[in-house]
């Protein structure tokens, strides 16, 4: 319950939300050198000053990704036959 209203609330942000935790983590990912690392902290306020933004969110998927991939040798499981999703 509930899965949808999440899944669009990423995609069309959400006025009542914190956006604290999006900030927090983009930062704490580009200190470890994940992309983007140079986003300052009110890249995204032309979209938006309030709530949970949804371009702000989609960069911080795209910042977990590009780690996820920069390290897939140490993260995929050593068994090929292994189906990942």
């Amino acid at each position: 319950p509930g899965t949808v209203e999440a899944v669009l609330k990423g995609y069309l942000g959400d006025v009542n939300a914190s956006p604290g935790w999006v900030g927090l983590a983009l930062e704490q990912g580009a200190q470890q050198g994940r992309f983007p690392t140079s986003l300052s902290p009110n890249a995204f306020d032309s979209v938006g000053t309030t709530g949970l933004r949804p371009f702000e969110l989609a960069t911080l998927r795209l910042q977990n990704m590009a780690g996820i991939l920069k390290n897939w040798e140490a993260l995929a499981p050593s068994d090929p036959a292994l189906c990942i999703q």
